[in-house]
């Protein structure tokens, strides 16, 4: 994680050193305007892909992401969780299971 382009903004990069060399970094994080605060990246245990919770639509209101990173570049970011409100949001413990196959998390209604 890292405060790269938007001050004050914790963002998640990806930097593939699958390669003869490592690749320039590649921000993962939801694009968003105002609120960018990544908490938590964790990965599948295949390594296939990463979850990523933070505050990314709604300031203070925690959300869970999802981005598929088995391919040559990384792919789309997926929002997994259901849209936080100001009294509900992802309570972290984000687990995936073993297989790689899902996750299973937290959330506040």
């Amino acid at each position: 994680m890292a405060d790269a382009t938007v001050d004050a903004q914790e963002e998640a990069f990806f930097v593939d050193l699958r390669g003869t060399g490592p690749t320039v970094p590649v921000r993962i994080s939801p694009a968003v305007t105002t609120i960018q605060d990544t908490d938590e990246v964790r990965w599948a245990p295949d390594g296939s892909g990463v979850t990523l919770e933070g505050e990314y639509v709604v300031n203070g209101i925690e959300e869970l992401f999802y981005v598929d990173l088995s391919g040559p570049v990384p792919g789309g970011v997926i929002h997994l969780s259901a849209p936080g409100t100001a009294s509900s949001d992802v309570e972290g413990d984000v687990r995936w299971l073993p297989d790689s196959s899902g996750v299973v998390y937290r959330h506040d209604a």
